[in-house]
């Protein structure tokens, strides 16, 4: 007798079991960190009333250097005091748009205002989830949620900038209209205990984050150094939690610290750790996939004409820009895959081949578009898309190596032993760099590393000795406002 088995919708399966699972959404739109540190504000914080974004994005709303919402419909639907000229008030409507909007693309909805007041914080959808995630690392554990409070203290404060005066004009809240989120369970990967180490240093990453925020004499440099962490701790998860689940351990992430090129071996040793996501991801995917089929048919392998028949059934992610080709191939990918593997683990990989050719922005373009808004993927333009260290990233990477305890500065190689077994993430000569496929030469590694310390003590986050020691700061110490 034929046992009847209802075909996947694989949108509804990646989002219960990839989407879910991880606390991110690899698809799509790739957010700067200003979206994902709104999201971020506004899921640890309750509101009691209403926010008035609605309004403010109204009045700020542009697309391609234009009003959306004319001046007349402004001062009809906006309860502000507003210019009655409408030469002022265009005026006054690109001066706020322009200490409002940190990556200067407002738009009606989801908004993009640089949050600096607690009243400006949106759940801004466009972030695939990546705030969701770091306020989950954060709401977790009790003295995150002390470190929230402490963060919202600060931004009710009275700060000598532009953005936080005219936020403050802008919105109504008082302090006592905000509380702090209760306490919530992890992501689910964080509670597996494959990756529940780096659930931990993830957690801590983003805790100091938060703390730099509440004790730093500059919210808003301190807000972007968070903004930076969330969308990197969410980059991690996509690099490292597939890996962990298949328990292949962490995978090493080279990253190139110098010019562009200076380092042709290194950078193509960084470009193949790079291309090495892919494969972990793809596998991870359709070993996924492979149990979904096996639970559907209670473990009872069918034949290759039912399960042919259970693939072609299976609805395509149908993304905009995707193939619908591959549903068509299915069974000559099935029988390819067939020789070689039993039938659920065939099946697996069949299904990820449609979807990764349905849906019109992969994951792995969406990790490479992500990865250059925070500074961790480059180069900016051209090939092959790497792993970097710029600027924009420096004071998370900085974080990412201390502890709570330690003082005002740490030793550079306690600090890069601490990247390496924490998250992967390695700049010079290791063990770990020398298991890569694809190796950089040790002189290249050597160089590698010090260009990095160079580039720290550049930006003020290092210091360099004449006998060739370098410490790397604590931006705990060196950022604390005065008491």
């Amino acid at each position: 007798m034929t046992t009847l088995v209802r075909p996947l919708v694989l949108k509804d399966w990646f989002g219960e079991n990839v989407r879910s699972m991880l606390c991110i959404n690899p698809v799509s739109t790739s957010p700067q960190p200003v979206h994902v540190l709104s999201t971020f504000v506004a899921r640890v914080t309750e509101i009691r009333g209403q926010r008035r974004l609605a309004e403010l994005a109204k009045l700020l709303a542009t697309k391609n250097g234009l009003w959306a919402v004319s001046s007349d419909d402004v001062r009809a639907q906006v309860r502000y005091p507003l210019p009655t000229s409408d030469h002022d008030l265009e005026q006054w409507r690109h001066a706020l748009a322009g200490l409002l909007a940190a990556d200067r693309a407002v738009f009606k909805s989801p908004y993009s205002f640089q949050v600096a007041h607690v009243g400006l914080a949106a759940n801004d959808r466009t972030d695939n989830d990546l705030g969701e995630l770091g306020a989950r690392l954060v709401l977790s554990r009790a003295d995150g949620v002390e470190a929230v409070r402490e963060l919202v203290d600060r931004l009710f404060e009275r700060q000598r900038n532009p953005h936080w005066a005219i936020s403050a004009l802008l919105t109504d809240l008082q302090r006592s209209d905000v509380d702090v989120a209760p306490l919530c369970s992890p992501p689910p990967w964080a509670g597996l205990s494959s990756c529940r180490e780096f659930a931990d240093n993830c957690s801590d990453l983003v805790l100091r984050s938060v703390r730099l925020v509440a004790t730093g004499h500059d919210t808003l440099l301190s807000l972007r150094v968070l903004a930076t962490t969330l969308t990197w701790v969410g980059l991690l998860a996509y690099a490292q939690v597939p890996s962990l689940l298949t328990e292949a351990g962490q995978r090493a992430l080279l990253v190139e610290a110098g010019e562009p090129g200076q380092l042709p071996g290194l950078r193509d040793a960084s470009a193949a750790s790079r291309r090495a996501l892919n494969g972990a991801w793809e596998g991870w995917l359709a070993r996924e996939l492979s149990n979904t089929v096996r639970d559907l048919f209670a473990g009872k392998a069918p034949g290759n004409d039912e399960m042919e028949t259970f693939l072609r059934g299976c609805q395509p992610y149908s993304l905009s820009g995707g193939s619908q080709t591959t549903k068509e191939r299915i069974p000559e990918v099935y029988a390819t895959w067939r020789e070689h593997h039993e039938p659920f683990v065939a099946a697996g990989y069949t299904l990820q081949d449609v979807v990764a050719s349905s849906m019109g922005n992969k994951p792995q373009k969406w990790f490479d578009a992500v990865g250059r808004h925070c500074g961790f993927v480059g180069p900016r333009r051209g090939y092959p898309s790497r792993f970097r260290s710029e600027v924009s990233l420096l004071p998370t990477l900085v974080l990412a190596g201390m502890s709570e305890s330690d003082p005002r500065a740490v030793s550079m190689l306690e600090w890069s032993e601490r990247l390496i077994s924490r998250f992967g993430v390695v700049f010079g000569p290791h063990a770990i760099a020398r298991t890569m496929p694809d190796r950089a030469p040790e002189e290249e590694l050597d160089h590698n590393r010090e260009l990095l310390s160079q580039l720290l003590a550049s930006v003020g986050l290092a210091r360099r000795y004449s006998d060739g020691v370098t410490e790397v700061l604590n931006l705990a110490s060196l950022w604390r406002r005065a008491a």
